[in-house]
């Protein structure tokens, strides 16, 4: 299976947007759900909802995580969540994102990427 073609959300960073993917077509627009969305040469639509791990417990909190990723996945059963970043657990069980501590349980966050799933 080969990308031949993809589209990245316009309000994702510069590096997002600079992504390549192997000579494919890539266009930058507003995405209604998700931040990327990709086409391989089989048929298979791909969705990716990105998240630094800061956005991840951001939308943990909010409750917009559900929501978003309810969103990419009526789009196509093919449906990623994406964490670019550390999220690791520190000695005291307490969430670390890109080495600072965060006061989150990890088990918790665990229980949220298991809902998410």
């Amino acid at each position: 299976m080969a990308i031949t073609a993809a589209i990245i959300d316009s309000r994702e960073p510069a590096w997002v947007q600079a992504l390549t993917f192997g000579g494919a077509m890539t266009a930058i627009s507003i995405l209604d759900a998700g931040d990327l969305l990709v086409t391989c040469d089989d048929g298979t639509l791909l969705a990716v909802e990105r998240k630094t791990p800061d956005d991840l417990l951001n939308s943990i909190r909010d409750d917009r995580l559900w929501s978003q990723l309810a969103g990419i996945r009526k789009i196509t059963p093919w449906a990623y969540l994406l964490i670019t970043g550390e999220l690791r657990q520190g000695v005291d069980g307490k969430v670390i994102t890109d080495a600072r501590g965060t006061g989150w349980n990890w088990a918790s966050v665990q229980g949220a990427l298991l809902q998410a799933q």
